[in-house]
């Protein structure tokens, strides 16, 4: 049974846990994770980065995960696969390292580190100071690695990134808190409970179904209890010490609440909370041992509950060895001569434990060089010296054919639209409701993540850049509730559409305010030559929405090439506005001397364009995910004339021709029965349409990566979170085993 369980660590013998002078004095198994060098490599590689891309120093005082009787993460996910575990320690590291930051501040201070650090890790969201750029900057290649794991494990780690899942309990109120459950609520706040449990499903490799979970949950709350007292337990001191720079005179810790509400001693305080995480342990063993005794226990939850018990106990001991909670004062420890790069965490699983510390860093495809604006500015001017005219692109017809944009790919979601109100918020309430109510709809925050990618090597100032993402969030929501009105749209991101809860004719002047909104933040920022893109652009998006409209209402076919050029104009227009109004906006780069990146930039704009439309088109049809934000097949209701249908129609057969134009023709303007739309998404599966633009796509998906890998070159700055947008979005692993 043990070896069936337990794959990827080893015992800690007990008299060695609780060997003479040993703080611990847990009654659960402790076990360190085999592979405890690439821990700590995990850990340098981020205290390196911080170095590299902060550089405020505090690496220089940070202990963090790394001890005399292993790492954190060794012992936290003791079965960790080895190839996830380099990652995982990185992403502790980092958590550690700012929380150490935070201990030194005031309640204030710390407050606002908390925020400025919480709003980096949401990539989704445009950081507004120069330090949030930075620690900014640690994220996306971690999560570029965790993408050579798995597709699903790398959006799930996005996903708590981008819902701030290291947002802390600074902001509430401990005044409000006065019995230890209501102080377990809050801690649960402050451990990220959620996050916690995820990953170490993820450092196994292993799912829990939600009848899985309801067999487990008492289970885990009872582990939560514990684990969290074990941190206040062996924490108490140097929360103490913290709580005196702060100049608060309250601990959120159980300890403190002991003392306080029970008035008794230190001594006994801790006495008392060491006899809670006794009894929870002993809680935790007798209801695992009646658990097991269930014939119906499906193997991987047994092992879950093995695995947790061993998490329990093994926290506990790294806890009472620690130099984070045992010897604060004292130096960190010493980096090695030789740190590997976060690009080759995952490949130490493949090289024994006697070689993986010290190695030289394995050479990545990409060039490694310092992520800087000086650094862009040097080598974007040094290596291009030809005159530029930013609209060329705009001339060249075999550019234009392949341009397309934002609204349909910001179907991901929908981002934070910001309101000037000059007048009084009662006045406004008309107007602006219906535009809160679809920005509070659930997004993947696609435009700011392209704002924020290219502002890796163009530099835009923090202020401009957030006038210029909202200028364009108004418009893509202006556009969003214009189209659901004029295409009859009844779901917006799995919730009724704005018009069908405050009117079309509110909705109507509600977007039409969003285009003054965005007119004015443009006005703002006192430059002529943004004013003419902003207003180049936005006529391209009534124009290629006017071709989509004439189509659908005249149920005319365009080609394909037609198509293409419609949706370069419409919503092309979103992607060409990012790109041409950040290059305006810098102020570390000369247009004038840099038309062969400019030239380069605007091609993977152009694929990028195309790419979220026409998946847009293929997701609309195919996916399950689609159909519940928006209805099966949304699109064959409208009439919309999307790309595999144009494809099936001109072609495929003419009969399948015939019948698809006939259905649509027939029953314009109408809801489709589901079998109807299933025969229509069947006659263009058997024209070979899907296929085709699934090929189309994974093409398009390939060549923005390598117009990114030519950038970086180019530029000599690697641009992570550019590649992780088209990860994101990436179709590719739904082409695996279809492909012909």
């Amino acid at each position: 049974m043990s070896a069936a369980i337990f794959l990827h660590s080893t015992e800690i013998p007990r008299d060695e846990v609780h060997r003479p002078g040993s703080k611990a004095f847990t009654t659960m198994p402790v076990r360190r994770n085999n592979r405890d060098d690439i821990a700590d490599a995990g850990s340098f590689a981020l205290v390196r980065d911080w170095e590299l891309h902060v550089q405020d120093g505090n690496e220089r005082l940070f202990h963090g995960c790394v001890g005399p009787s292993g790492n954190y993460n060794s012992y936290m996910w003791p079965e960790c696969l080895p190839e996830r575990l380099g990652i995982l320690s990185y992403l502790n590291s980092l958590s550690f390292l700012h929380d150490d930051l935070t201990e030194l501040m005031s309640v204030d201070a710390a407050r606002a580190e908390h925020d400025a650090f919480a709003s980096a890790l949401e990539m989704k969201k445009t950081p507004k100071e120069s330090r949030e750029r930075k620690i900014t900057n640690l994220v996306p290649q971690m999560i570029l690695e965790l993408f050579k794991v798995g597709r699903d494990e790398a959006m799930e780690l996005v996903e708590l990134c981008s819902s701030g899942w290291l947002r802390v309990t600074e902001h509430d109120d401990p005044s409000s808190i006065q019995t230890l459950d209501e102080y377990m609520y809050h801690r649960k706040r402050n451990a990220g409970v959620r996050s916690f449990w995820n990953i170490l499903l993820f450092s196994m490799d292993m799912r829990l179904s939600p009848t899985d979970e309801a067999m487990v949950a008492e289970l885990k709350e009872i582990a939560t209890w514990q684990l969290a007292l074990t941190n206040d337990y062996f924490s108490w001191q140097r929360e103490q010490e913290q709580a005196i720079n702060q100049g608060d005179g309250r601990i959120m810790n159980s300890v403190w609440f002991m003392m306080s509400q029970h008035n008794v001693s230190e001594s006994e305080s801790l006495e008392r909370v060491k006899t809670l995480i006794l009894e929870s342990e002993a809680e935790y063993l007798l209801k695992k041992e009646s658990l097991l005794q269930s014939t119906h226990l499906p193997s991987h939850v047994r092992r879950w509950i093995e695995v947790c018990a061993v998490v329990m106990g093994s926290y506990h001991y790294w806890c009472s060895t620690c130099p984070r909670h045992n010897d604060w004062h004292s130096a960190p420890p010493n980096m090695p001569e030789h740190i590997v790069d976060i690009t080759g965490l995952i490949g130490l699983a493949s090289i024994s434990p006697r070689n993986a510390i010290g190695i030289p860093s394995p050479m990545s495809d990409s060039v490694q060089t310092p992520n800087t604006a000086s650094h862009v500015r040097d080598r974007v001017c040094s290596r291009v010296k030809r005159p530029l005219d930013i609209d060329e692109y705009q001339r060249n017809p075999s550019t234009m054919k392949q341009m397309e944009g934002a609204r349909r790919a910001s179907e991901k979601g929908i981002e934070h639209t910001t309101l000037p109100e000059t007048l009084s918020d009662k006045s406004l309430v008309p107007i602006t409701a219906p535009i809160k109510y679809l920005s509070s709809l659930p997004s993947k925050g696609v435009r700011t993540m392209l704002f924020k990618a290219l502002n890796t090597w163009l530099d835009v100032p923090p202020s401009t850049l957030t006038t210029l993402t909202d200028v364009v969030n108004n418009l893509h929501t202006s556009s969003l509730m214009l189209d659901d009105i004029q295409d009859n749209s009844p779901l917006r991101r799995g919730s009724p559409s704005a018009h069908k809860i405050f009117g079309t004719g509110q909705t109507i002047n509600s977007a039409s305010y969003l285009y003054t909104q965005a007119t004015a933040g443009i006005h703002k920022l006192n430059n002529p030559a943004m004013m003419t893109v902003f207003l180049e652009e936005l006529q391209h998006l009534f124009v290629g929405q006017s071709w989509d409209l004439y189509w659908t209402f005249h149920s005319k076919v365009p080609t394909c090439n037609e198509y293409l050029e419609m949706v370069s104009k419409k919503t092309g227009g979103f992607l060409r506005m990012i790109m041409r109004l950040c290059l305006l906006a810098t102020t570390n780069f000369s247009q004038d001397d840099n038309e062969d990146f400019i030239h380069l930039l605007s091609q993977f704009t152009n694929d990028m364009g195309i790419f979220f439309q026409v998946r847009d088109d293929y997701m609309n049809l195919v996916s399950a995910d689609y159909s519940s934000q928006k209805g099966f097949a949304e699109d064959l209701d409208e009439g919309k004339l999307s790309y595999p249908l144009i494809l099936a129609i001109t072609d495929g057969s003419d009969q399948s021709g015939d019948q698809l134009l006939g259905i649509l023709r027939e029953s314009k303007g109408a809801q489709k029965t589901t079998e109807t739309k299933r025969y229509l998404i069947k006659l263009m599966e058997d024209a070979g349409a899907l296929r085709k633009t699934l090929e189309f796509l994974i093409q398009l998906e390939r060549d923005m990566e390598a117009r990114i890998s030519k950038l970086e070159v180019m530029v000599g700055v690697n641009n992570p979170l550019l590649r992780v947008l088209v990860k994101t979005l990436s179709v590719a692993h739904l082409g695996e085993g279809k492909m012909e």
